[in-house]
C-alpha cells in the first residue's frame, strides 16, 4: 500500500477555475495548465480547506464508493503528480 504524506500546502502561485464536473489549474510561474476530473476537483477543494492528508483521505472514503487501498494508491499518485508539477508542497 502506498504511504500518504502527512501534510500538503497548495502553492500561492496557482490559480484555479472550477467548471462543471472539472477544474482547470494554472501554475503561474510555468504557465502550464492542468485539468482535474470530479474526484481530483473534490480532493483539491478539500486540500484547500485542510492540510492534513489523512483527514482528507477519510473524507474521500465517505464521499466516494471506493476501496480504501484503491483510494490510498490513487491519492498517493495524485499528490505526487501535483507536487511534481509544482502545484503543492509536501511535508
Amino acid at each position: 500500500m502506498n504511504k500518504l504524506p502527512n501534510k500538503i500546502k497548495i502553492s500561492e502561485d496557482v490559480l484555479i477555475q472550477d467548471l462543471v464536473n472539472e477544474s482547470v489549474i494554472l501554475n503561474m510561474p510555468t504557465e502550464h495548465y492542468y485539468g482535474l476530473n470530479v474526484v481530483g476537483q473534490y480532493l483539491w477543494q478539500m486540500f484547500s480547506k485542510y492540510d492534513d492528508v489523512e483527514y482528507v483521505y477519510n473524507l474521500a472514503l465517505e464521499e466516494f464508493d471506493v476501496k480504501p487501498e484503491v483510494l490510498k494508491s490513487d491519492m498517493s499518485s495524485f499528490i505526487k503528480e501535483l507536487s511534481d508539477a509544482g502545484l503543492i508542497s509536501i511535508s
